[in-house]
């Protein structure tokens, strides 16, 4: 759990306060002449590139093509549950076994750490450079310790993780310093609310919501059966 943070001005004395309440009076003004103005700077500064529908739906997968049987699971990279269950390489196993009939689909919903959505922006900046490396950088993330995690504050940051995993480090940080896929993170997320995902991860085998991982695999050899 994050500590709450001290303020930096907290035991100086009564002219540092008053010498603080006049820098952000000062700003203030100059903010409110800027929007007065027009507005110029702060529309640049709020603006969001906007994201073709056809990209807003494009998704990854491993597995078949045609699948019989598709699995999505509703994930965060900073869920702990969620790497349990890639580490325990569950859908690995199916795939191997299955993956002729089974199409693997990953969602991001970024509700569990507060670098959940910098982390779904950049997982997907590394899909523009295609399925494999989307893959490889979803991996990379899942890999890494839990304090590794925590430092993962920038774009320097992802776009090293990247570049330790295949990718184009430089490409990933341009995407996220363009804010490219801010939109397409806001769609997914919109989508997890749409199906009332509380926690991470959830599963979907054909559309029907699993209780739990464990009951993954079982769920899907249901499904080829029927």
């Amino acid at each position: 759990m994050a500590k709450k943070r001290t303020s930096r001005y907290k035991g100086q004395g009564k002219a540092a306060r008053q010498r603080q309440q006049q820098r952000f009076w000062i700003g203030a003004g100059v903010l409110l002449a800027l929007l007065v103005s027009g507005g110029a700077v702060f529309s640049l500064l709020s603006t969001v590139p906007e994201v073709s529908a056809e990209r807003l739906e494009q998704e990854a997968h491993l597995g078949a093509e045609a699948p019989r049987v598709e699995v999505v699971k509703y994930g965060a990279y900073g869920c702990h549950a969620c790497r349990a269950v890639h580490q325990s390489r569950i859908m690995e196993r199916i795939l191997e076994n299955y993956g002729d009939q089974v199409r693997f689909t990953f969602r991001n919903v970024p509700i569990i750490h507060r670098n959940d959505p910098l982390a779904a922006e950049a997982a997907q900046c590394a899909l523009d450079q295609g399925d494999g490396t989307f893959w490889a950088f979803h991996n990379g993330l899942y890999s890494i310790s839990d304090s590794a995690y925590n430092d993962l504050r920038r774009g320097a940051d992802y776009a090293a993780l990247a570049a330790e995993n295949g990718l184009d480090g430089a490409a990933l940080e341009a995407c996220l310093a363009d804010n490219t896929h801010a939109r397409t993170v806001d769609h997914w997320a919109e989508e997890g609310d749409r199906q009332r995902i509380l926690g991470t991860p959830t599963f979907f085998v054909n559309g029907q919501r699993l209780n739990s991982a464990a009951q993954l695999e079982s769920a899907v050899v249901a499904a080829l059966n029927r």
